[in-house]
């Protein structure tokens, strides 16, 4: 016969005396380039001093050089608004990350928006694209204004559907003409297409410009280049209902099954022979359906060349619950935020609702002992609905006690709302966060190793605790209860007068036998002490 053990963990904190090194080092992203930083930036300052952190200021420049974070001894990294981030930080940051670094990011996910830099502007690829759009091209090779549809021809899955294709006079500026693509039932793939007799690029010139846009439904185009040998290589852009610029380097242009012998080199812009724009399942998306498309101006330019710019396009890094965007969900139906339950991170109270908020996925917290878990995830705010549903976490930390970012502390919050974050309760919330984040000894996991065991089984009961800062830390105990389900105390557990170097996890444990079951089951709390004061 199986029973159930209901385990929990107390996650009971309090800002009691730390310590911490003395006066850690934070570093603030404060270019006011960047979405709301103009606002948060000042108050995010004024919480760090307050906690009794220094601060340094780091504008777009010194957050995207990797030497930043290791000459100033930087211990935490703090980004006010991490929804609009540089592109070429995403590297230095992981980095740091990477070698232990602690992270603050309000407004997740991070690098929602990428920007790079070209003649001193910070802008989206995006914002980019959109703006060189009316911009003329150099060395022309498609200008639709003088090309023949008779040169084009049609490749698909399914030659008998409707697709049209031709010229129009309205691109995206005067003088400059259109193809355009009707695909009312497009299935598969389709493909127009043209040929050269000799290649378009002239020598020096390597990179494809041309302009773009699409319907409601087609948000992607595949630019397809064939060599002189067969070789087929495909790149993907992204369209919107605007006009925008593509720049593409051969790098861009991916390897699709054709020649084996080719497929771990790179397009040769001086040996192609065919061009073709298409929409297809594999590349642009499973999209069945009614399709349109216009492209303009096509040309060459020089990698080098001072009109326009290739964009390295990044992706966001996979950091939980800062980035990217599928680490994160939508909420409906909000009615209430809170304090999550099982934590005192954040001071217990209600919430005033943000105007903008998102959730982070889940994962599994600390309750159970000797799980194995490399980090622990702890919700810090909890969204309801009017009827008590749980809609979602959209604030939370990760401790990582080993693994690629292994003495790390994390704190996100997916509130897009600065004056949330300037309001009474908000700044309490973050302000709680960073004196946690200066105090870093926490539980790991702990309770009973079972959730649910048979009649007369031995388990475990413990705890784990990492100490994730730089200094050895003392005067602490560790306490795990077992409580019946009308709270009356069955088993205590303790470990006292401890002491938790920097570095490795430490495990307690007890063998326990438990002599009687009740309907209900049991409560299993682990608590973590500094003196008589609960720290986690």
């Amino acid at each position: 016969m199986k029973h159930r053990l209901i385990i929990s963990i107390a996650l009971v904190l309090i800002s009691g005396m730390a310590l911490a090194d003395p006066n850690p080092v934070a570093a603030l992203f404060a270019d006011n380039q960047f979405g709301d930083n103009k606002t948060l930036v000042p108050l995010i300052q004024a919480f760090l001093t307050d906690t009794g952190y220094d601060v340094i200021e780091l504008d777009a420049q010194a957050l995207c050089a990797p030497e930043t974070f290791s000459s100033e001894g930087v211990s935490l990294l703090v980004l006010p608004d991490a929804k609009r981030l540089p592109m070429a930080a995403i590297a230095p940051v992981k980095a740091f990350l990477e070698r232990g670094g602690d992270l603050l990011a309000l407004n997740a996910p991070a690098w929602r928006e990428r920007l790079f830099e070209f003649k001193g502007l910070w802008q989206t690829p995006e914002e980019y694209r959109a703006q060189q759009a009316t911009r003329p091209v150099q060395n022309v090779f498609l200008d639709f204004s003088r090309e023949s549809m008779e040169d084009w021809f049609r490749s698909a899955y399914r030659m008998e559907s409707p697709t049209t294709y031709k010229t129009v006079a309205d691109g995206p500026a005067p003088g400059m003409a259109a193809l355009e693509v009707d695909l009312p039932e497009m299935e598969g793939w389709d493909s127009i297409c043209r040929n050269f007799d000799q290649s378009p690029f002239p020598e020096g010139h390597t990179v494809m410009v041309f302009s773009a846009r699409g319907g409601v439904k087609t948000n992607r185009l595949a630019v397809e280049w064939r060599e002189r040998d067969g070789s087929r290589w495909i790149a993907v852009v992204p369209l919107t209902q605007s006009w925008q610029q593509f720049r593409l380097s051969p790098e861009d242009f991916k390897f699709w099954e054709s020649v084996p012998a080719r497929a771990d080199s790179a397009l040769n812009p001086a040996n192609v022979e065919m061009i073709a724009f298409t929409l297809a399942y594999t590349h642009t998306g499973h999209l069945h359906g009614g399709h349109w498309f216009q492209v303009s101006q096509a040309g060459t330019a020089s990698f080098e060349d001072g009109d326009g710019k290739v964009i390295d396009n990044v992706p966001a890094p996979a950091l939980e619950i800062v980035s990217p965007g599928y680490k994160f969900f939508d909420m409906s139906g909000v009615a209430s935020l809170t304090a999550a339950s099982g934590q005192n991170v954040v001071p217990d109270a209600s919430y005033s609702l943000p105007a903008t908020m998102l959730a982070m996925h889940p994962r599994p917290e600390a309750g159970g002992y000797g799980k194995g878990r490399p980090w622990r995830w702890m919700p810090l705010l909890e969204a309801r609905a009017a009827d008590s549903d749980l809609r979602g976490y959209p604030a939370a930390m990760i401790l990582h006690t080993d693994g690629d970012y292994k003495g790390g502390v994390w704190a996100s919050f997916a509130i897009d709302d600065a004056g949330w974050y300037a309001s009474e309760q908000g700044a309490a919330a973050v302000r709680a966060v960073l004196a946690r984040m200066k105090d870093p000894v926490f539980l790991v996991d702990g309770g009973a190793e079972f959730y649910t065991c048979f009649e007369r089984q031995e388990l475990r009961l413990g705890a784990t605790v990492a100490n994730l800062g730089t200094v050895t830390r003392d005067g602490l105990s560790v306490r795990v209860e077992v409580n019946a389900p009308d709270g009356a105390s069955l088993k205590s557990v303790s470990w006292t007068e401890l002491t938790f170097p920097a570095g490795a996890p430490v495990a307690f444990e007890q063998p326990w036998k438990p002599e009687q079951w009740p309907d209900g089951g049991y409560h299993v709390t682990a608590t973590l002490y500094r003196g008589e004061e609960v720290l986690d």
